[in-house]
């Protein structure tokens, strides 16, 4: 190969180069000179809906149930207890025969006496075993009416001030998990127990279904203060700066809007929501850490709120 040749080589070697680098500089200018849109990935939060709840103040407190009128029946005379006629658990009427008693006298043959229900309700209790001796004082049957129950709980004394006859009440029994009855304080005594510093108060607790049964177990929440059926909020969603209280709403495109909200009565889980948001609009639970702003892109759950007394 000659000089002359090889020169022509170099030289297109060289054209072949810089037509490379030129179509690098060209491409890079280009992805310089266009915008690039970068967009953080939503953040996922909780959201609850704003929605009318009770919003309470309350107190639990452990209570064996038993029937607010039950009567105690006693024989009229002495004698032997003779027999059962309608057996413990049995729906009886007033007037029903619950009890024969062989009379004591002798030498006369009398018609056994019949000891008779004075209340309708359910025969609670037989206490006497056939053949047992009786008399005025021995108690034979327990009669309860069921349809309602009461419920005799022990209050501390710091509560005392807000205890009012007529405040609502809810009642749990094991046997029902998923069932909430509903009572109100009937009775509240004037006098504080110096040693257990505690107020009793009696409750009667709705039992026309005759689900709960005398001395049943229950854990009472006793409703101290509070609103019912308001539009409210998880307490935890709201923030406060310099303008006042406000939310985080799940808007337009999965978007975070702030909004300033009047509230009313406030427990530490819900709150009253007097205006600023709407019920239904989607309330962002901000916890602790995590950082929100408006515009910020949202990735959205539900919570399970399980209320007693948003009941």
């Amino acid at each position: 190969m000659n000089l002359k040749n090889l020169k022509n080589i170099n030289k297109k070697k060289a054209i072949v180069f810089i037509a490379i680098l030129l179509l690098i500089i060209m491409v890079t200018k280009s992805c310089f000179n266009k915008k690039v849109k970068f967009e953080m990935p939503p953040t996922a939060v909780e959201v609850e809906n704003m929605q009318n709840r009770n919003v309470l103040k309350t107190v639990i407190l452990s209570a064996t149930l038993d029937a607010k009128r039950d009567v105690i029946l006693y024989p009229r005379t002495t004698g032997k207890y003779y027999k059962t006629v309608r057996k413990e658990g049995s729906k009886v009427k007033k007037n029903d025969t619950i009890a024969l008693i062989e009379r004591d006298e002798i030498g006369a043959t009398y018609e056994r006496l019949k000891v008779e229900a004075t209340i309708s309700g359910i025969v609670g209790d037989i206490y006497p075993n056939v053949g047992d001796r009786v008399d005025i004082n021995t108690p034979i049957a327990l009669i309860v009416s069921p349809g309602t129950i009461r419920a005799k709980v022990k209050v501390p004394q710091l509560y005392y001030p807000k205890l009012k006859v007529g405040n609502k009440a809810f009642a749990r029994v094991d046997s029902y998990p998923d069932k909430i009855f509903t009572g109100k304080i009937y009775l509240i005594k004037p006098v504080v127990d110096s040693s257990k510093r505690t107020v009793d108060v009696e409750i009667v607790i709705d039992n026309d279904e005759g689900m709960i049964k005398h001395g049943m177990f229950a854990n009472v929440e006793l409703v101290l203060d509070g609103v019912f059926d308001k539009p409210s909020i998880p307490t935890r969603a709201i923030k406060e700066d310099e303008k006042g209280k406000y939310v985080f709403v799940l808007g337009a495109e999965n978007k975070a809007e702030k909004r300033y909200i009047q509230t009313g009565f406030e427990t530490d889980m819900l709150t009253e929501v007097i205006s600023g948001i709407s019920n239904e609009e989607k309330v962002v639970i901000v916890d602790f850490g995590l950082i929100m702003s408006v515009g910020s892109n949202i990735s959205e759950h539900f919570s399970h709120w399980s209320p007693l007394a948003s009941r």
